[in-house]
């Protein structure tokens, strides 16, 4: 027996057919996202570099290669933070740094200094802007030696 069907019942399935496409490719974009794809701007490296320089240089040098605390770039920066999620680095740094009032920085000077770190460590820049807000987003970006 022949079926017939509706334009409505086309149209229907052809809908959900794109939004389930759109919702996979989505949900693996968001998987695939790490430190080398772009999440930050140049304009947060510049704002970064400043707030480090004034904020974090004082225990961790003026490399940021380590003096009175670890190594902020370096193979070692990278070896400790390899394969965590930026959620774990952006969190820490938000809750213990700096040393003398932790948390005092304002989220966005917080963020700068996470661009200038990933960039010293030889991640590029992007379009995106790195937001600390909400964590979960950070947490989706995974800490990378490779592309």
């Amino acid at each position: 027996m022949k079926q017939i069907r509706s334009p409505f019942t086309v149209a229907v399935a052809l809908v959900v057919t794109l939004l389930g496409i759109g919702v996979s490719r989505t949900v693996v974009s968001a998987q695939a996202k790490n430190t080398w794809s772009g999440i930050f701007t140049a304009e947060q490296v510049a704002r970064g570099k400043e707030k480090a320089m004034a904020e974090c240089a004082s225990c961790h040098g003026n490399t940021l290669k380590g003096d009175l605390a670890p190594a902020l770039v370096g193979a070692d920066f990278i070896d400790h933070w390899y394969d965590a999620r930026l959620g774990e680095l952006a969190l820490r740094i938000q809750n213990t740094m700096p040393q003398s009032a932790p948390g005092t920085l304002k989220p966005e000077e917080y963020a700068d200094i996470v661009a200038f770190l990933l960039s010293e460590n030889g991640f590029p820049a992007g379009s995106e802007t790195l937001k600390m807000t909400p964590v979960d987003a950070l947490d989706a970006i995974k800490i990378t030696k490779t592309k």
